[in-house]
């Protein structure tokens, strides 16, 4: 899996600064393959982790994360190859 933090279009610059180490821990969590459990947690670990920075932030990288294109750029993005 390519590890690169913050994978999130325009946004990705800010992110990274704001909350790139959570982002990273993130990445290497999902390691493991696909598997829900895991991409679960993982996705409860950002969402804690971001929360340090600001709350709001964390529910809608939480909510993106675990929306259907989260789950489908999990499995089959670009972090993949």
């Amino acid at each position: 899996m390519f590890h690169d933090g913050c994978t999130a279009g325009p946004l990705r610059d800010w992110l990274n600064g704001m909350i790139g180490q959570c982002c990273m821990a993130h990445d290497y969590a999902l390691d493991s393959g696909f598997d829900l459990g895991a991409f679960w947690q993982a996705n409860v670990a950002l969402a804690d982790c971001a929360a340090q920075a600001s709350p709001l932030l964390a529910l809608c990288v939480f909510l993106a994360v675990c929306s259907p294109v989260g789950v489908v750029l999990y499995r089959f993005g670009p972090k993949r190859k």
